[in-house]
């Protein structure tokens, strides 16, 4: 099962994703600090990674910035409005389709 790393300080956002992403079969992990999100990150295991873009002590570019260069070869999206202004990074190909 694919792991998803939630990293997103507006709880009802959060909340949005995760119940999302768990129903349609999807392991998450949220945290609200951009901090945690890049330890947890660089400690792998992590299939994607849903970044907020103003995350409390590191923003999410910053996150993936450092991820970068920890090389963990994980894919990601930054939301910097939300869910519906998310990109995806062009190594994204999902790991499976749902009908």
């Amino acid at each position: 099962m694919a792991r998803i790393l939630i990293a997103e300080d507006d709880a009802k956002i959060a909340s949005f994703l995760q119940k999302g992403l768990q129903a349609n079969g999807w392991a998450t992990v949220h945290v609200e600090d951009g901090a945690e999100a890049e330890q947890l990150a660089l400690g792998g295991g992590f299939d994607l990674l849903i970044l907020d873009i103003g995350l409390p002590s590191r923003g999410g570019f910053e996150v993936l910035q450092g991820c970068a260069r920890g090389g963990t070869g994980c894919r990601y999206s930054c939301s910097p409005a939300g869910p519906r202004c998310t990109t995806w990074s062009p190594a994204w190909t999902p790991a499976r389709t749902t009908t």
